[in-house]
């Protein structure tokens, strides 16, 4: 009996430290994710990144999720937002990688602001 209630605790001892790891792994894909989106000069770095991110997701709701959370915990400065700005305008009329692209980290970043907003009302 004794010995079930070590290895119970043991146990949940262990999915406490897994899921740690898990949360300290995924911190670290957002910054590397949002470091990136950082050095980006053009809209090809933009692609570079996704396409390097979409490896690891299935669908584009995670894709959407990922750079939401990377958005909300690493939030893009005024001239970041800018430059995403320029280059969403520039490519709204295609209808190729670029303007996909473009919009999908627009959106992202528009959401994560929102999201930021509504967190700090909250508090």
């Amino acid at each position: 009996m004794f010995w079930q209630i070590r290895i119970i605790n043991i146990t949940n001892y262990t999915d406490i430290i897994i899921k740690k790891i898990k949360s300290t792994k995924y911190n670290l894909y957002l910054y590397y994710v949002r470091y990136y989106i950082y050095k980006a000069k053009n809209t090809q770095d933009l692609i570079n990144i996704i396409k390097s991110a979409a490896s690891n997701y299935k669908t584009t709701d995670e894709l959407f999720g990922l750079l939401t959370d990377c958005f909300i915990k690493y939030p893009l400065t005024d001239i970041e937002l800018q430059k995403m700005s320029t280059w969403e305008q520039l490519y709204n009329t295609d209808l190729g990688l670029n303007n996909y692209i473009t919009t999908i980290i627009w959106l992202c970043s528009i959401q994560a602001i929102q999201e930021n907003e509504s967190i700090k009302l909250l508090k």
